[in-house]
């Protein structure tokens, strides 16, 4: 019986694993390793944002009037975290009450960038757009 338990412990283990780890592009939050060119390209909302030039991980997630995209750089540094903070502050983005938080208006529709702060070699920024 504990064998039993053990393999399906461990086959339950491997289903999460493999599904964590989808290659596709597009639908709710598929994960997909790729560059800011590809992220663009698959989610043109990205093109409003400066671009995030390092390689990383993307979670995309489409709602009710609203898409989302999350760049998780797992080899980021604090310098990565301020060059695009710095990006941000000079493509016209401006933080409110939330110091975290990027926000710009194009045409109708709010953009932001919320970035959660630099912590074990993580850089991790969230991406949205909400319509009118």
């Amino acid at each position: 019986m504990k064998k039993f338990i053990f393999v399906l412990a461990a086959a339950l283990t491997m289903c999460g694993v493999w599904s964590c780890q989808k290659n596709a592009g597009g639908g709710d939050g598929d994960v997909l390793e790729t560059s800011w060119d590809k992220a663009v390209t698959e989610h043109p909302f990205l093109a409003n944002f400066p671009e995030y030039e390092y390689d990383f991980q993307g979670n995309y997630y489409e709602g009710s009037g609203f898409e989302q995209f999350q760049v998780w750089d797992r080899a980021g540094t604090q310098e990565k975290y301020d060059t695009y903070v710095a990006k941000l502050n000079s493509s016209g983005f401006a933080t409110g009450s939330n110091e975290s938080k990027w926000e710009k208006l194009i045409g109708g529709e709010e953009y932001t960038a919320t970035m959660n702060p630099f912590s074990a070699g993580n850089v991790i920024i969230t991406f949205m757009v909400e319509g009118e």
